[in-house]
């Protein structure tokens, strides 16, 4: 059985993966994600198998239309950019994070990825935003020396983003 549904080989020499996560903290990710494939008309061009990653809890109900999981990727042509935006899988969380970056590598060649994710915070909705980095690569920390991010010192259960990075850093 194949592990995707569909995918759309995209010659590019070289490309870059922004990872969104459906139904994170305050939805952050998805709405970037989303953001991005509005403003720059993105393309679907593949389409990861369900299958064996997702219970059938995962189907929620809105609009009284079944929304059933999903892990599409999507091309931004003119900025060699690919999106990834998923569920996050009920199961084999490894085998499912190694397919999305198997199919990365093999079809879109992709050199670097970020993940988004939101952040639970104790500040006020009306204190100013902040935005926050973790990296796997320190010259990525150069890279955004002039910016107004700041890095994040926490430490508790890591994400599924972490996981993704520390499986892409292990490659």
């Amino acid at each position: 059985m194949s592990r995707y549904k569909s995918i759309k080989e995209i010659r590019l020499e070289e490309s870059y993966l922004v990872v969104g996560w459906n139904k994170d903290t305050g939805k952050i990710s998805q709405k970037v994600v989303e953001f991005l494939n509005n403003a720059f008309s993105s393309e679907m061009i593949g389409e990861l198998e369900q299958k064996g990653f997702f219970s059938f809890s995962g189907v929620s109900v809105e609009d009284d239309i079944a929304q059933f999981p999903f892990s599409n990727f999507y091309y931004i042509r003119d900025k060699n950019l690919i999106l990834f935006l998923s569920d996050q899988p009920d199961y084999k969380p490894y085998e499912f994070l190694n397919l999305v970056l198997d199919v990365s590598e093999k079809y879109f060649s992709v050199k670097e990825i970020y993940t988004v994710n939101g952040l639970i915070s104790l500040s006020p909705h009306t204190s100013v935003r902040k935005i926050y980095t973790v990296f796997n690569d320190r010259d990525f920390l150069d890279r955004l020396r002039g910016y107004d991010i700041e890095l994040l010192t926490w430490e508790g259960t890591p994400a599924i983003s972490s996981y993704l990075l520390w499986l892409a850093k292990e490659r």
